[in-house]
């Protein structure tokens, strides 16, 4: 695991749009579009990220920030990926691990995080210790 630097972001975009831009989400993202979300991401206060990188290739990136909350830091996680041609073999369980034994040296204990419901994502997360929060609700509004 290796901790993101700036100077990494535009290596990261390319991961990105090459995953999101796959299944299940077949989004459409190019490069500047990417590289504008995960800058904005990585300037936000209390921003903490890892990349996990194999054969010189991303093989998975997660990054999020810190929000202070009465009972400590909460961590929401914006975006995690694992390349598609390592999907399967553990890498990304390893770099959630890995990553989540970082924020505990911070003392940062509690995680969260939005991801599609009924996908292999969502079991990726229950495999990995993440629950449904029975008391949380996530809404939406698009106005045009």
């Amino acid at each position: 695991m290796q901790i993101i630097t700036k100077d990494m972001i535009n290596m990261i975009a390319e991961s990105f749009v090459s995953v999101f831009n796959s299944e299940p989400w077949n989004d459409s993202w190019t490069k500047e579009q990417a590289t504008e979300r995960l800058t904005d991401i990585y300037n936000t206060p209390k921003f903490e990220g890892a990349v996990e990188i194999s054969d010189g290739k991303i093989a998975s990136v997660i990054m999020g920030h810190g929000e202070r909350h009465y009972n400590g830091v909460h961590f929401q996680i914006l975006e995690f990926w694992v390349h598609k041609d390592m999907q399967g073999n553990g890498v990304g369980s390893k770099l959630l691990t890995d990553f989540t034994d970082y924020l505990k040296s911070k003392d940062i204990y509690n995680h969260y995080l939005i991801t599609l419901q009924g996908k292999r994502t969502e079991y990726f997360y229950r495999k990995n210790g993440y629950n449904t929060n029975s008391d949380l609700c996530i809404m939406s509004k698009t106005v045009k």
